[in-house]
């Protein structure tokens, strides 16, 4: 079964991959199992701490999160077993 495109108005040799979609708050919140106010409070705290990740601003009311950002984020902060002397 021939799945119907995302973008259909976008050529399929555009080159836009799965790693140029924009999430939402939401979208997020959900994949993190965070609640979208730990988002909020993060963008809030981001430039003076440098706490979450990085977000687009679309207009004045909307923000969304660049997959690629958002797996580069995890990546980032994915720790590895460590022995007990490491802690």
């Amino acid at each position: 079964m021939r799945h119907k495109p995302l973008f259909p108005n976008i050529p399929p040799d555009a080159g836009i991959t799965e790693e140029d979609f924009l999430l939402t708050t939401q979208d997020v919140a959900r994949l993190l199992a965070v609640n979208p106010y730990t988002l909020m409070a993060w963008r809030c705290k981001q430039d003076r701490a440098g706490v979450g990740l990085p977000f687009i601003k679309v207009g004045t009311r909307f923000v969304r999160y660049s997959l690629r950002d958002v797996r580069e984020y995890l990546s980032e902060r994915t720790v590895q077993g460590q022995s007990k002397g490491q802690r």
